[in-house]
């Protein structure tokens, strides 16, 4: 018996105790039982970092497609539960990879700049306004202490339609 080597008593002595103990079993812990085993929560936790899953809506499928009958709720109770949290993914104008050379080239390029070059730059940017309404929430589902990943992120394109577009601008001396 292995409770009789763990222990160093005999097993007539554990014989014993149990017949004179009855109710000695393991106790069934409340609650409901777990539905998804630990390592599918391992592996759509790796899922997820490695931007495979990206909704609760990829992970049900993904679960459904192993056998499990799980509803969206659910899912997102599991993921919060592996620790992930979700939230509105945030917009940033699309920008080429050429386009994206050739800005790291200008930022270094003025990296020996003095204040008085800085003050003869004028800052400007310009911003959407939907005429009808926000064009819609995204949500993402990523982990605590993971990095920012391209896929926790929307692309835009400029001059969408039915909005209007705001421009301003910032000099040393103020706005304008």
């Amino acid at each position: 018996m292995d409770i009789s080597r763990t222990t160093g008593v005999s097993k007539w002595t554990i014989n014993r105790i149990r017949k004179e103990e009855k109710n000695i079993k393991a106790r069934n812990r409340g609650g409901r039982p777990v539905v998804v085993k630990k390592i599918t929560n391992a592996i759509i936790r790796l899922k997820f970092r490695q931007g495979l899953l990206r909704t609760d809506s990829d992970a049900q499928l993904f679960l459904r497609s192993l056998g499990y009958s799980i509803s969206k709720r659910s899912v997102r109770r599991l993921l919060r539960k592996i620790g992930f949290k979700s939230g509105i993914k945030k917009y940033k104008p699309f920008i080429s990879y050429t386009n994206q050379k050739k800005r790291l080239k200008w930022c270094r390029d003025k990296t020996s700049w003095t204040v008085e070059d800085w003050k003869s730059v004028i800052f400007s940017d310009e911003t959407k306004i939907n005429v009808w309404g926000a064009d819609g929430i995204r949500y993402y589902w990523k982990q605590v202490d993971q990095p920012w990943r391209s896929f926790h992120v929307n692309q835009t394109m400029k001059h969408g339609g039915g909005s209007v577009m705001l421009w301003g601008c910032i000099t040393s001396r103020g706005p304008g």
